[in-house]
């Protein structure tokens, strides 16, 4: 969306491209964010659903991931204090922000998980602990 100055008053102009580029683009990464995240927090706490440092590394993991990844996508740093400065401001703003999302995410699962509504993915036997007749 771009703000446009109309009479001494900003506006909101919505086009179709700065809606997509401002709202739809951003949630629709996040969506696919969280569903991977929700594919991988189930492959990893499938053998031990206790493990808090399992689950809370697992969320930070992918919040530092997404938070660095989305900071690098913007302009580059430049070499002066004020530079440096607002990319170590808005890289701790963004990894927050992708913290908590993925946070939430894992309490979702987990609680999920614990209600029956979602199983962990099964664990298969192992080649050498089968029989065999």
């Amino acid at each position: 969306m771009a703000a446009v100055n109309v009479n001494g008053r900003n506006r909101i102009a919505a086009s179709p491209h700065s809606l997509l580029c401002s709202l739809i683009l951003p949630s629709a990464i996040t969506l696919i964010s969280c569903a991977l995240f929700g594919v991988t927090f189930r492959y990893a706490v499938r053998r031990d659903l206790d493990n808090f440092q399992l689950k809370t590394g697992t969320s930070a993991a992918f919040g530092f991931v997404k938070g660095l990844a989305t900071r690098a996508g913007g302009p580059p740093m430049e070499l002066e204090i004020n530079s440096v400065l607002s990319h170590a401001f808005t890289g701790a703003v963004y990894v927050s922000e992708n913290l908590l999302i993925f946070l939430f995410a894992a309490l979702s699962l987990d609680f999920s998980v614990k209600l029956g509504i979602l199983s962990p993915f099964p664990i298969e036997p192992s080649v050498s602990s089968t029989k065999t007749d």
